[in-house]
């Protein structure tokens, strides 16, 4: 199957509380692989041998039909996504003197 979402958790300004209705967030799991390619059929048997006298051997049997493709694979379950307004203080707490938040 293919990758599962990612998570997501966004803390919007809550001085700008309409980005919470605006922003979209994508978690979705990732596209499943393609299916594999058809299988070839097998050889046809041979013949059966005579040793009987002015009896002719048998006829090579047929060849096998072709398989089926695989079946492509499963899309990877969707992520967790969470949008809120909230202070964003805290994970800003850690800036460097000098930078100032605006």
């Amino acid at each position: 199957p293919g990758g599962a979402g990612g998570h997501i958790d966004l803390v919007v300004d809550d001085r700008f509380p309409e980005l919470v209705q605006l922003i979209r967030l994508e978690v979705s799991g990732g596209s499943g692989g393609f299916g594999g390619s058809v299988g070839s059929g097998g050889r046809g048997g041979s013949g059966g041998h005579s040793s009987a006298e002015d009896a002719d051997d048998g006829p090579d049997g047929s060849e096998g039909a072709d398989g089926t493709s695989g079946a492509n694979g499963r899309d990877g379950v969707p992520g967790m996504a969470n949008a809120r307004v909230g202070s964003v203080d805290e994970r800003f707490s850690a800036l460097p003197d000098g930078v100032v938040r605006l």
